[in-house]
């Protein structure tokens, strides 16, 4: 019973609750407060997406397998199909040719690289209208 007595009693070191608002006739002040407005749904509209196509034409590669000779060749300045006109002209190659024959002391052959064609590079030019096409070593 002892224990029972001690929570029965009051706690003498806490001092007792403030009386509620209720008990001495103080009423809260009632605000009043206005109907929010009323939602209205709105709608929300995207810009217009604006599309983009980007075409491409394919890459047509001209593989140029001239050699030294004239050669049967379409002509894109032109648009013909010709035989190219080659010119052949001395190139820094023919030039270190000739100086090494004379650096080997062979100075009476250092005129045949600039006789031999094969010494020299090959330019091919459309016959029609003289448009550069392509070379060859």
């Amino acid at each position: 019973m002892d224990k029972q007595n001690k929570f029965e009693m009051t706690d003498t070191r806490y001092p007792a609750s403030p009386p509620y608002p209720g008990d001495s006739g103080f009423q809260p002040h009632q605000a009043s407060y206005s109907n929010p407005p009323p939602y209205t749904e709105h709608q929300i509209v995207a810009p217009p997406v604006q599309t983009t196509v980007i075409t491409t034409s394919p890459t047509v590669v001209l593989i140029n397998n001239m050699g030294p000779n004239p050669t049967s060749y379409y002509c894109t300045a032109c648009n013909k199909q010709i035989v190219t006109t080659v010119k052949k002209e001395t190139t820094v190659r023919t030039h270190l040719i000739a100086g090494i024959l004379c650096l080997l002391g062979c100075w009476c052959c250092v005129c045949i690289p600039y006789c031999v064609d094969s010494f020299k590079k090959s330019f091919h030019y459309c016959p029609q209208c003289n448009a550069y096409l392509g070379s060859s070593t």
